[in-house]
Protein backbone atom coordinates (compact mmCIF):
# COMPACT_ATOMS: atom_id res chain seq x y z
CA UNK A 1 0.00 0.00 0.00
CA UNK A 2 1.39 3.50 -0.65
CA UNK A 3 1.03 5.83 2.10
CA UNK A 4 0.98 9.72 1.18
CA UNK A 5 1.52 12.44 3.85
CA UNK A 6 1.17 16.07 2.97
CA UNK A 7 2.47 19.31 5.17
CA UNK A 8 0.66 22.44 5.22
CA UNK A 9 2.57 25.66 4.45
CA UNK A 10 -0.12 27.99 4.73
CA UNK A 11 0.18 31.32 6.71
CA UNK A 12 -2.62 29.93 8.54
CA UNK A 13 0.11 28.46 10.81
CA UNK A 14 2.07 31.54 11.35
CA UNK A 15 5.59 32.74 10.25
CA UNK A 16 8.16 30.23 12.22
CA UNK A 17 9.64 32.61 14.06
CA UNK A 18 6.29 33.83 15.94
CA UNK A 19 6.07 31.78 19.17
CA UNK A 20 2.39 30.70 18.29
CA UNK A 21 3.41 28.84 15.17
CA UNK A 22 3.27 25.30 14.34
CA UNK A 23 6.33 25.57 12.47
CA UNK A 24 8.48 27.71 15.32
CA UNK A 25 12.02 25.83 15.32
CA UNK A 26 13.06 25.95 19.13
CA UNK A 27 16.95 24.49 19.45
CA UNK A 28 16.71 21.01 20.97
CA UNK A 29 12.78 20.11 20.56
CA UNK A 30 10.62 18.95 17.90
CA UNK A 31 7.87 21.41 16.74
CA UNK A 32 4.28 20.69 16.45
CA UNK A 33 4.44 19.75 12.80
CA UNK A 34 8.22 17.14 13.31
CA UNK A 35 6.11 15.67 16.53
CA UNK A 36 3.27 15.03 14.36
CA UNK A 37 5.36 13.65 11.40
CA UNK A 38 7.54 11.37 13.31
CA UNK A 39 4.27 10.05 15.35
CA UNK A 40 1.90 9.68 12.14
CA UNK A 41 4.94 7.95 10.31
CA UNK A 42 5.44 5.66 12.55
CA UNK A 43 1.83 4.58 13.15
CA UNK A 44 1.74 3.96 9.67
CA UNK A 45 5.29 2.72 9.00
CA UNK A 46 3.30 -1.25 8.43
CA UNK A 47 1.33 -0.02 5.95
CA UNK A 48 4.10 2.05 3.71
CA UNK A 49 5.00 -0.45 0.94
CA UNK A 50 9.02 -0.46 1.64
CA UNK A 51 9.05 1.70 4.43
CA UNK A 52 8.58 4.81 1.78
CA UNK A 53 6.09 7.78 1.99
CA UNK A 54 4.80 9.59 -0.80
CA UNK A 55 5.62 13.14 0.89
CA UNK A 56 3.90 16.71 -0.21
CA UNK A 57 4.31 20.06 0.61
CA UNK A 58 1.34 22.78 -0.51
CA UNK A 59 0.11 26.38 0.30
CA UNK A 60 3.23 27.82 0.51
CA UNK A 61 5.74 29.42 -1.67
CA UNK A 62 8.87 26.47 -2.18
CA UNK A 63 11.56 28.58 -3.27
CA UNK A 64 14.09 25.63 -2.46
CA UNK A 65 12.61 24.19 -5.86
CA UNK A 66 13.08 26.84 -7.54
CA UNK A 67 9.35 27.89 -7.44
CA UNK A 68 8.36 31.89 -6.89
CA UNK A 69 5.32 31.49 -6.58
CA UNK A 70 2.29 29.68 -4.37
CA UNK A 71 2.09 26.08 -5.61
CA UNK A 72 -1.11 23.91 -4.57
CA UNK A 73 1.25 20.67 -3.85
CA UNK A 74 5.06 19.86 -4.42
CA UNK A 75 7.43 17.51 -3.42
CA UNK A 76 8.78 18.10 0.02
CA UNK A 77 12.14 16.45 -0.70
CA UNK A 78 12.31 19.09 -3.82
CA UNK A 79 13.13 16.07 -6.26
CA UNK A 80 10.87 14.79 -9.24
CA UNK A 81 9.98 11.43 -6.92
CA UNK A 82 7.77 12.28 -3.97
CA UNK A 83 9.23 9.06 -2.11
CA UNK A 84 11.06 9.31 0.80
CA UNK A 85 12.34 6.34 3.15
CA UNK A 86 10.78 6.05 6.85
CA UNK A 87 9.66 8.49 9.38
CA UNK A 88 12.96 9.83 8.85
CA UNK A 89 13.11 10.87 5.43
CA UNK A 90 9.71 12.79 5.89
CA UNK A 91 11.45 14.43 8.76
CA UNK A 92 14.36 15.88 7.34
CA UNK A 93 12.68 16.61 3.89
CA UNK A 94 10.08 18.77 6.49
CA UNK A 95 13.07 20.57 7.79
CA UNK A 96 14.98 21.08 4.54
CA UNK A 97 11.37 22.11 3.04
CA UNK A 98 10.39 24.21 6.64
CA UNK A 99 13.82 26.57 6.06
CA UNK A 100 13.11 27.25 2.39
CA UNK A 101 9.38 28.60 1.80
CA UNK A 102 7.65 31.13 2.35
CA UNK A 103 4.36 30.27 3.93
CA UNK A 104 1.60 31.75 1.99
CA UNK A 105 -2.18 30.66 0.97
CA UNK A 106 -4.70 29.85 0.88
CA UNK A 107 -5.14 26.52 1.88
CA UNK A 108 -6.90 24.87 -0.87
CA UNK A 109 -6.81 21.01 -0.74
CA UNK A 110 -7.85 20.17 -3.88
CA UNK A 111 -5.02 20.39 -5.85
CA UNK A 112 -3.58 17.71 -2.93
CA UNK A 113 -6.79 15.38 -3.19
CA UNK A 114 -6.49 14.87 -6.78
CA UNK A 115 -3.10 14.04 -7.18
CA UNK A 116 -3.63 11.45 -4.28
CA UNK A 117 -6.37 10.43 -6.09
CA UNK A 118 -5.27 10.05 -9.10
CA UNK A 119 -2.44 7.60 -7.66
CA UNK A 120 -4.85 5.57 -6.08
CA UNK A 121 -6.30 5.20 -9.35
CA UNK A 122 -3.19 4.55 -11.30
CA UNK A 123 -2.16 2.02 -8.76
CA UNK A 124 -5.89 0.21 -9.34
CA UNK A 125 -5.64 0.14 -12.96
Amino acid sequence: MDVSIAIDFTLSNMEITDYRSLHRMNKGEMNQYEKAIFEVCNVMMPYAQNGMFKAYGFGGIPIYTGNDKVSRIWNLNGLKDPKVRHSDGVLLSYQKAIHGTKLAGPSYFAGLLNKIRSEIHENIT
